[in-house]
């Protein structure tokens, strides 16, 4: 634990001091390693976020069913996250847009498996129990029914990203982009969005020492997409 503490700390300690961020980058590549330095940070918050419990029964015992579906979206997160991440920081970034729709839908349903909780707080666990698999199983099914957007692109995209274009005629792209930290601001800021939730509700970090860093670093991320970022319409 003391290990991870130091850790923290010494995160929280690189993001003040590279608060503002660098006006501007020499090269890609080094705004590429920066914007890395701030995912691999926030990969390393959500994992720590999700290995902390709320208390020492739930510690050594785990999570009851309710609570443990919540938990368990959020590891979906985490790794869905890490492989965007992989892809950013390789040779085709724009494979990062495969990742988009997945992360939106599971963090659309953490919320919604959390809001269920808390209105039925009062409830028995029994009661808490049927409403989150009830929630559970409906947004399940609204995933099977919901298309990914991110793999049926609009003819523009298609047209600037997999053709070139010779007179009135097209013919494949297979040229491989450079790496692109723009595409990974949006999740960034999504993920910490979501981990400031998770973490309020769980009551696993009662020193709020995971979400003094998560705030920092969220407020670091968005100052890269205000001066570097693009917006991305997904």
């Amino acid at each position: 634990m003391n290990k991870i503490i130091q850790k923290l700390t010494n995160m929280k300690a690189w993001i003040d001091f590279n608060l503002p961020p660098p006006a501007e980058f020499k090269t890609n590549a080094e705004r590429m390693r920066f914007s890395a330095e701030v995912m691999n940070r926030c990969l390393y918050l959500l994992r720590v976020g999700i290995a902390s419990a709320p208390d020492a029964e739930t510690a050594n015992r785990g999570y009851t069913k309710p609570k443990a579906i919540i938990v368990g979206y959020m590891v979906q997160l985490t790794k869905l996250y890490e492989g965007a991440l992989i892809q950013i920081c390789g040779a085709q970034p724009e494979l990062t847009r495969l990742f988009f729709s997945p992360i939106l839908e599971v963090t659309r349903n953490i919320e919604a498996l959390i809001m269920a909780s808390k209105q039925a707080h009062h409830n028995s666990v029994s009661t808490l129990h049927l409403s989150d698999l009830k929630t559970f199983r409906e947004l399940q099914d609204k995933a099977k029914k919901h298309a990914p957007d991110c793999v049926y692109r609009n003819w523009e995209d298609i047209h600037s990203s997999y053709l070139i274009q010779k007179g009135d005629a097209y013919v494949p792209d297979l040229s491989l982009d450079k790496p692109n930290p723009d595409l990974g601001y949006q999740l960034t800021q999504i993920c910490l969005e979501t981990l400031l939730v998770y973490l309020k509700w769980n009551k696993s970090d009662p020193d709020g020492l995971i979400i003094s860093v998560a705030l920092k670093l969220r407020e670091l991320n968005l100052a890269l997409d205000d001066a570097h970022g693009s917006t991305l319409d997904e």
